[in-house]
């Protein structure tokens, strides 16, 4: 019967986590090779960008790790939007990048510079 209780409870637990938790829902990267600038676009709706928001940005470019953002707070409800200038990049470079909940969950997306 104890066993039964403590599932039960962490069932719970686990189904306000998810929730009220949730990882970001799509990455969309747009890079402008005349201002060697990286738009990045985070779909994560959220109740309150202040508490719950894209917490982290990591990019790296052909696996090495080159810029890291660190929001305090989301941009809107519906999406983090970020512009971020890296280096010049060559056709063929491929663009990672990232993007980290504060609250729960990653979601990460490619892009291969033309």
């Amino acid at each position: 019967m104890k066993s039964k209780s403590i599932i039960l409870f962490l069932s719970l637990v686990f189904i306000q986590l998810s929730v009220f938790a949730h990882p970001p829902k799509k990455v969309e990267l747009k890079y402008d090779k005349n201002t060697n600038s990286l738009l990045v676009t985070v779909t994560h709706g959220v109740a309150d960008v202040k508490t719950h928001y894209i917490n982290i940005i990591e990019v790296s470019v052909d696996n090495v790790s080159v810029k890291k953002s660190e929001p305090t707070e989301q941009t809107s409800t519906a999406t983090e939007i970020t512009t971020i200038v890296l280096p010049e990049l060559k056709s063929g470079s491929v663009i990672t990048v990232k993007a980290t909940c504060n609250k729960f969950g990653s979601k990460s997306t490619t892009l291969k510079v033309e």
